[in-house]
C-alpha cells in the first residue's frame, strides 16, 4: 500500500472534489442551462407568432366585415325581398328578359355562420355590351345589398358583337 501524507491526501481530496465539480458542471449544469435557453427562445417565438396571428385574425374580421359586413346587412335587409324576382324585373326593365336562358336559385350558410346567402346564377345569351352594362350598373346600383360574384363572358354572333354572359349574384338573407 502507498502511505500518502496529509498534504497529499488533502491536495488529492480536492482534485477529487474539482474533478466531480467539474463532471457535474459540464455534463448536467451546461446540457441542462443550455436546453432552457432553447426552449426560452422557442417559447418567444411561438408567442410572437401567437401575436401576430392575433393581430392577423382581428385585421380578418376588420375585413371581412368591411368588404361582406353580413349580419348588418341581414338587419337591415327588406324580408319580402326574393333575389331572383328581383333580378327578373330588372331583366324586364332593361329589355333582355328574352334573353335570359336560365335563373338557377340556391342558399348557404356563410362563413361566419351567423347568416345566409341566397344566390342565384343567370345566363343571359346574345347580349350588347350596353345592354350588359345597363344590367350590371342596375344591379351595383339598386341599394338592394346585392353583389356580383362571379361573370363569365364569350362573344357569339356572325359577327361577333353579341355576348353571353353567365354571372352569379348574391345577397345576405
Amino acid at each position: 500500500m502507498i502511505h500518502l501524507s496529509f498534504r497529499e491526501k488533502k491536495a488529492l481530496v480536492i482534485l477529487s472534489v474539482f474533478l466531480v465539480l467539474f463532471l457535474v458542471f459540464y455534463l448536467i449544469l451546461l446540457p441542462a442551462l443550455e436546453k432552457k435557453k432553447n426552449f426560452e427562445a422557442k417559447i418567444m417565438a411561438k408567442t410572437l407568432a401567437v401575436k401576430e396571428l392575433m393581430v392577423l385574425e382581428q385585421r380578418f374580421h376588420e375585413l371581412e366585415n368591411r368588404t361582406f359586413p353580413g349580419q348588418a346587412l341581414a338587419e337591415g335587409h327588406d324580408p319580402d325581398f326574393s333575389l331572383f324576382s328581383f333580378l327578373e324585373g330588372l331583366a324586364e326593365q332593361c329589355g333582355i328578359k328574352e334573353n335570359v336562358a336560365y335563373m338557377k336559385p340556391f342558399t348557404r350558410r356563410s362563413e361566419t355562420g351567423n347568416t345566409s346567402l341566397s344566390m342565384v346564377r343567370l345566363k343571359i345569351e346574345s347580349l350588347f355590351l350596353d345592354q350588359l352594362v345597363d344590367f350590371l350598373k342596375g344591379i351595383e346600383t339598386s341599394g338592394r345589398n346585392v353583389y356580383i360574384t362571379s361573370m363569365s363572358l364569350s362573344r357569339t354572333g356572325d359577327v361577333k358583337k353579341r355576348m353571353d354572359a353567365v354571372i352569379e349574384t348574391e345577397t345576405v338573407i
